[in-house]
């Protein structure tokens, strides 16, 4: 699955999932980030709220949705 593989490549990287965040919704459209961290370092990427849901739920990671 390519979420098993992100995850791997993640992991492989030294990096980690720290959070998702669903963050707003324009036109109907969900958006949502990836919170990743790597040595003290965060990253927020892009990414569609189903994707990113069926990384956090292999990764562990905590789902945030903003009101």
């Amino acid at each position: 699955m390519p979420h098993d593989l992100l995850n791997q490549t993640v992991t492989a990287l030294g990096g980690t999932l720290h959070r998702v965040v669903i963050h707003d919704v324009v036109d109907g459209t969900y958006l949502a980030w990836l919170h990743l961290q790597r040595d003290g370092e965060s990253l927020y990427l892009d990414a569609r709220p189903s994707d990113a849901v069926a990384l956090a739920l292999r990764c562990a990671a905590p789902v945030l949705v903003a009101e």
